[in-house]
């Protein structure tokens, strides 16, 4: 996964077409809050989102940019 997948963990992921071009999207969300006393939180997620081109690349989509 590229690295922006990669800042946190992933719960979540939803596969769809999110700009309406015809071809599948990925968007990551995650965190996690609940982990031992002596480990800190995993809260540097803010999601991500990846637009695919077709031919089963995908593009990051910066958080402004995509929204999310």
């Amino acid at each position: 996964m590229p690295i922006e997948a990669q800042v946190s963990p992933v719960k979540s992921a939803v596969v769809a077409d999110f700009n309406c071009r015809w071809y599948i999207d990925i968007t990551l969300a995650g965190n996690h809050y609940g982990v031992e006393v002596e480990t800190t939180r995993y809260a540097a997620g803010l999601g991500a989102v990846f637009l695919g081109d077709g031919k089963n690349n995908f593009n990051f989509s910066s958080p402004i940019k995509s929204g999310f």
